[in-house]
């Protein structure tokens, strides 16, 4: 990716390619898109590409969004349909849902590993149970006692 950043940045056209947007490069944008230029032409005129000013024309409309802002006001903004604005807002919801299966994905990996905790803590009071055991049964018994029995067979 650094290589392909680095080359864009070698050209005129997209020599601003990675560099954070400022404030006033955001307003530049606002009137470009309210003046219903191309995306095409925005990009020559801020030297990013094409997919660099639709995600931050598409970052800014999210932020505007979170604001409550009303669909009708965004689409005027943005000088965007209300078709495109529906596909924006269906690209964030896939986010969010992707999102929402990695968090389900962890707190399911998280569960196991607490249940296999709690089933090693388990199986070692077993162990410890059945050493207690052992020695229990051990010392309770007769030595002499297999003798015996052994004894009582051969007869």
């Amino acid at each position: 990716m650094y290589n392909s950043i680095q080359t864009l940045r070698e050209k005129d056209v997209t020599k601003r390619v990675g560099i954070l947007w400022s404030k006033d490069e955001e307003v530049q944008l606002l009137c470009e898109l309210f003046q219903k230029m191309s995306l095409e032409d925005i990009s020559r005129i801020h030297q990013r590409t094409f997919r660099g000013i639709l995600l931050r024309r598409n970052m800014m409309i999210h932020q505007d969004i979170k604001k409550n802002m009303r669909e009708e006001e965004i689409c005027n903004k943005y000088n965007i349909s209300e078709l495109e604005y529906q596909m924006i807002l269906s690209e964030n919801s896939e986010k969010i849902k992707k999102k929402s299966k990695e968090e389900i994905h962890e707190e399911r990996i998280a569960k196991l590993e607490t249940e296999i905790t709690i089933m090693n803590r388990t199986l070692l009071e077993i162990r410890d149970y059945l050493k207690l055991l052992t020695i229990s049964n051990n010392v309770n018994k007769n030595p002499f006692e297999d003798d015996d029995f052994l004894f009582h067979s051969t007869n």
